[in-house]
């Protein structure tokens, strides 16, 4: 069975600019002052947000004085804007722009040729690797007795120790199982060894809409219709079944050999349990938040439309409405709902984003409003443009 306690996800946060103070602290605070942290340095209190106008320092016990601390001895240590930006640049260099721990400064075994799921009593053949995310690596994966073909998720234990991460890995299992649509990644089993925990999913060969979007850039509107349709046709269930994905974007939407949309990886999913919960975790893609989960006053279902409309918008104009060079700049922006629709879209298109891209999440339709507004679309033969993408 599987042992969810044995998990554990590589280290997230919500921003490069967390950072943490206690080393400065311990090392420099004289001991009589409160600049030390009066608690255990490693506990959740002695972290820090900090914005990069390094205001706000000395508004709690346990950070240091803004400016300059001077030691019994009288030698004056580093000012703090010194310490913070080396602290900055050290995190920077072993996380990536959205806080996540970057896997290629963790040494990792070498996925084996054959995995065993001991379980089931099946073994499968490592074949092809497709990629890595944040803290999985992904291969082709092949059953050695049907030879049926499968995309194995693949996570290092050495990423997996913490228990709030080990529980995070269980619900995005426990959500992902559940589910069962044409337009959702099917997971088919998980497994663990001595050193990895296993996902078998379905296959998209066609990889996914970012590959295609790297190529094309834009495409046409009756193909951007086309997939987004499909899109709302998964969003649609998933609200059904109470499942916010909360990472709706070009890479997590998958193509099979017939060019149909899956919706994949539910790392960030949650589930509403109570009607009209709010959730008020920071999470998401920068370029596809919506303005609520920024503001963190609570966020629902609507999330998910407004990542529709950032994916149209992308898939129609080839960028993303709200992209910048600073994400700082990135998140003023979505925050304003400062963005601009080109002259060359059908007024159709343009104003069904305007819809999706409402700043109140109240104000935007439904994801079965938004299924008929992408209507009609070609369903019942492909596209003939669409013959000619090669993915």
């Amino acid at each position: 069975m599987f042992d969810s306690s044995s998990l554990h996800l590589s280290e997230t946060y919500p921003s490069p600019s967390l950072i943490y103070l206690f080393i400065y602290c311990m090392k420099h605070a004289p001991k009589e002052t409160t600049n030390k942290p009066l608690i255990y340095p490693r506990q959740q209190l002695s972290r820090i947000i900090l914005d990069n106008t390094c205001e706000d320092y000395n508004t709690r016990q346990h950070m240091c004085e803004f400016g300059r601390t001077t030691e019994k001895s009288g030698r004056t240590v580093q000012s703090l804007n010194q310490c913070l930006l080396s602290n900055r640049r050290l995190y920077c260099r072993t996380h990536d722009d959205n806080g996540v721990r970057r896997m290629d400064k963790i040494p990792l075994k070498e996925v084996p040729e054959k995995i065993i799921d001991k379980e089931h009593g099946i073994t499968y053949i490592r074949g092809k690797f497709l990629g890595k995310g944040g803290f999985a690596r992904c291969y082709e994966l092949t059953n050695s007795s049907t030879n049926e073909v499968f995309a194995g998720k693949i996570v290092s234990k050495t990423l997996l120790i913490k228990p709030y991460q080990r529980e995070k890995m269980t619900q995005e299992v426990q959500i992902h199982r559940s589910l069962s649509h044409p337009h959702v990644v099917q997971l088919y089993s998980f497994f663990e060894d001595a050193d990895n925990v296993y996902i078998t999913l379905e296959l998209c060969p066609r990889r996914s809409l970012m590959e295609l979007h790297k190529r094309r850039r834009a495409v046409t509107e009756p193909e951007a219709r086309f997939f987004t349709h499909q899109v709302c046709l998964a969003v649609d269930y998933l609200h059904d079944k109470k499942v916010i994905h909360r990472d709706l974007k070009l890479g997590n939407l998958f193509l099979n050999g017939e060019l149909q949309v899956k919706i994949g990886d539910f790392g960030l999913a949650t589930t509403v349990d109570i009607e009209g919960e709010r959730k008020k975790t920071l999470c998401g893609t920068p370029n596809y938040i919506a303005p609520e989960v920024l503001d963190k006053k609570g966020h629902s279902f609507e999330v998910d439309i407004w990542a529709i409309g950032c994916i149209l918008y992308t898939l129609l104009f080839g960028r993303p409405p709200f992209e910048t060079k600073s994400l700082k700049e990135t998140y003023s922006r979505i925050k304003m709902n400062q963005y601009r629709v080109p002259s060359t879209a059908s007024q159709t298109a343009a104003h069904l984003i305007q819809n999706l891209l409402a700043a109140d999440p109240a104000k935007r339709p439904t994801v079965k409003q938004g299924i008929t507004a992408l209507l009609p679309t070609i369903l019942d033969k492909k596209l003939a443009l669409l013959e000619k993408l090669v993915i």
